[in-house]
């Protein structure tokens, strides 16, 4: 591609941020009431199923989202996949090529944010901080980044703080729905490491909080954890 990003269509931005969610349903509903130019983009079928849904109904809602997004999927010329990924998303690994396939690396924060590295979209300019959380979920954490955030992350040094602990990017996919759990957790070399990481970053971390992260039951966590005290120092309460 040459010549400067494109932007994504003004009128093509609020029907992506209710997809990805985003936007929530009700305040999707008012703007596509009083939007002038929905029926001429969407066709007047699926207008008329966007203006008439019950965003009360949460069923309905999804059944709307679903149909938004193919119809978004199915246009033409479509650059790149920034504008499907939420605001603050979550993308696997493995399955992260459509995603990436555009983004070029911009900055890295360098040890001991070792999983933390801004990119920017060749094709729409967005740009993006990334946090690879990589031990237990297998997941990229996506930070939308405004022009300005970046110029000040490139050029003075100043990165967000989203994702500078390890910890959150571990809460981050869990609340995504990702979870791993592993087949055997005691034989494990990533468990211990990441056990005592987050440790380090807080001190005296509650035994409940560390298995809860690592999708670990109580009893498997506690036995990790001793040894994890033993062989490094940190502090874990194991009180329940």
């Amino acid at each position: 591609m040459t010549g400067e990003p494109r932007t994504p269509e003004k009128h093509l931005v609020p029907l992506w941020q209710f997809v990805r969610g985003d936007l929530e349903a009700r305040a999707f509903e008012a703007w596509a009431c009083e939007s002038a130019d929905l029926e001429a983009t969407l066709g007047s079928d699926l207008y008329m199923r966007t203006i008439s849904a019950d965003y009360r109904d949460a069923v309905a809602a999804c059944g709307l989202r679903d149909q938004v997004e193919v119809f978004l999927r199915g246009l033409p010329d479509r650059a790149c996949e920034c504008m499907s990924v939420a605001d603050l998303g979550v993308v696997d690994m493995g399955s992260h090529e459509a995603v990436f396939a555009s983004l070029e690396d911009v900055a890295k924060r360098g040890d001991p944010y070792w999983w933390l590295w801004a990119a920017k979209c060749r094709e729409c300019g967005q740009a993006w901080l990334v946090g690879s959380e990589e031990r237990q979920n297998d997941v990229f954490c996506m930070k939308r980044l405004s022009a300005t955030v970046l110029q000040a992350l490139v050029g003075q040094g100043q990165w967000p703080a989203d994702f500078d602990r390890y910890e959150n990017l571990l809460a981050i996919g869990r609340s995504a729905g990702r979870s791993v759990r592993f087949v055997d957790p005691l034989r494990s070399s990533s468990l211990p490491a990441t056990m005592a990481d987050l440790a380090r970053d807080r001190p005296g971390v509650a035994l409940s909080a560390v298995a809860a992260l690592l999708n670990l039951d109580l009893e498997i966590a506690e036995r990790i954890a001793v040894g994890v005290m033993k062989d490094t120092g940190v502090a874990i309460d194991l009180s329940r």
